[in-house]
């Protein structure tokens, strides 16, 4: 039963991958993703908590730091439990890996081959940090500011 509900969800995972990977061919398309993908790292997370912090309010700041740290520590309990494969590596006929730095390299600087002919990635897809970072913290703002252009912005960032 889980198994067949496993085959399911990547199947659906893999096409939506699939999807956008050939939007990324276009270059416009690309940059885009990336960008949106930024939001979603932890550097962004610390500026924006920083500044935060030391511009507008403190106690904002740390509203939304508390609960992006333990998403973020959360997610990554769960991808030692969870295993599971990057797209890239599920499907590597179809699926072009974009972004390097997520590969492992040997002591040569060369990206690793698994057996399954695809790149070693330096952790798992799932949960995505990116999402459960970006939920938390922009969710955690939205609150605090308790507008709805903050809601809209935060809701989309997220779904993005």
């Amino acid at each position: 039963m889980f198994q067949f509900l496993d085959i399911m969800h990547w199947q659906f995972d893999i096409g939506i991958v699939e999807f956008f990977n050939k939007w990324g061919e276009v270059g416009f398309v690309e940059t885009l993703f990336k960008l949106i993908s930024y939001f979603g790292t932890e550097t962004v997370y610390i500026v924006l908590t920083a500044l935060t912090f030391w511009l507008i309010d403190k106690k904002m700041a740390k509203n939304a730091v508390i609960p992006t740290f333990f998403a973020l520590i959360t997610g990554n309990v769960f991808k030692g439990f969870a295993q599971r494969l990057r797209p890239f590596q599920q499907s590597p006929d179809t699926i072009v890996c974009r972004d390097k730095s997520i590969l492992t390299k040997d002591v040569n600087g060369e990206y690793i081959m698994e057996e399954g002919g695809y790149y070693k990635a330096s952790s798992t897809s799932f949960p995505s940090g990116h999402s459960l970072g970006s939920s938390a913290l922009y969710n955690a703002y939205a609150l605090n500011i308790k507008k709805r252009i903050a809601w809209i912005i935060a809701s989309v960032i997220c779904f993005l």
